[in-house]
């Protein structure tokens, strides 16, 4: 019956049996079989059910507001037992940025699993902040702080963007040489991060306004990314992925920047990190302060 009830809070705080199936590893029938069955047991329904979602009934409220911290204790107990045996184990599910891999180290996953040979670790590309509990989320990592102010944050590092574009797009297009001179270029917009098509930087202690415009957007920084080698424009972009030389761009007014809130690791609440999670949050905060002192950020 314990192990039903701890099923009844994964699925009530993902929101579906799929995303708990996903979260759990265990499959959507067989979690809504051990559903009907602890409702069986307690004579009450616990969910109204319908196509799109999962809602708590009055009892199922009752339930779920008395066992959840219950659970998290206890499965935090259990985890650090194991833990204290051996190796820590299990599954973290974190989502990064599109880029991730353009600005992390070349071997920082592989040294990862070889100190960690019994976690798995499932990475989520998106540039688009989700709801944490709903998608099964343990981890974000993101650049700038969550829209949502109820997650536990923790800051990385600092970050700053600058203008980037490849060396033909420069060459048929000119170089910018002051800040006015960005208005006659085409440009290419993260959505959301141009409003009003004006483009905010900063020099020494001022900031500039600047009207842009230009035919290519995308939510996806790694589309940028390609867009700008491809000769499509100038973008606004991590100034860390010229330090790793990844790509043939040139920082265009390198002494204008876009300062942001920084790198940040998001996760719901601090009781929802299991052994696996923390050991890879722990692993990036190390990480981090290793490359800080070289280049900022690994990201």
């Amino acid at each position: 019956m314990l192990d039903d009830i701890a099923i009844f809070v994964q699925i009530v705080r993902s929101g579906s049996l799929s995303m708990a199936s996903k979260k759990l590893g265990v499959p959507a029938n067989t979690l809504g079989r051990r559903l009907a069955n602890l409702e069986q047991l307690l004579g009450t329904p616990l969910l109204f059910r319908s196509t799109r979602a999962l809602r708590c009934t009055p009892s199922g409220e009752q339930l779920y507001n008395q066992s959840v911290k219950s659970v998290d204790t206890l499965r935090a107990t259990i985890e650090s037992l194991r833990h204290l045996e051996g190796q820590p184990y299990g599954k973290a599910r974190v989502q990064v940025s599109t880029s991730f891999f353009e600005h992390s180290t070349s071997n920082f996953l592989q040294i990862f699993f070889n100190q960690y040979p019994h976690i798995d670790l499932e990475l989520i590309l998106a540039d688009v902040e989700p709801d944490l509990t709903a998608a099964g989320i343990d981890l974000l990592l993101r650049v700038g702080k969550p829209k949502k102010n109820s997650y536990v944050t923790h800051k990385l590092c600092d970050v700053t963007l600058g203008l980037y574009a490849s060396r033909e797009y420069l060459s048929e297009h000119g170089l910018p040489e002051t800040i006015d001179d960005l208005m006659r270029h085409e440009h290419l917009h993260f959505l959301g991060q141009t409003p009003n098509n004006t483009l905010t930087l900063k020099r020494l202690d001022e900031f500039y306004n600047v009207p842009v415009s230009g035919r290519f957007s995308s939510d996806s920084i790694l589309g940028l990314i390609n867009a700008a080698t491809q000769g499509l424009g100038i973008a606004l972009l991590n100034n860390m992925m010229v330090q790793f030389n990844r790509r043939a761009l040139v920082h265009v007014l390198p002494e204008y920047f876009l300062p942001t809130d920084g790198f940040y690791a998001v996760y719901p609440h601090q009781k929802s990190l299991s052994a696996a999670t923390r050991t890879f949050l722990d692993y990036v905060i190390n990480s981090t302060k290793h490359c800080t002192q070289q280049i900022n950020s690994p990201f």
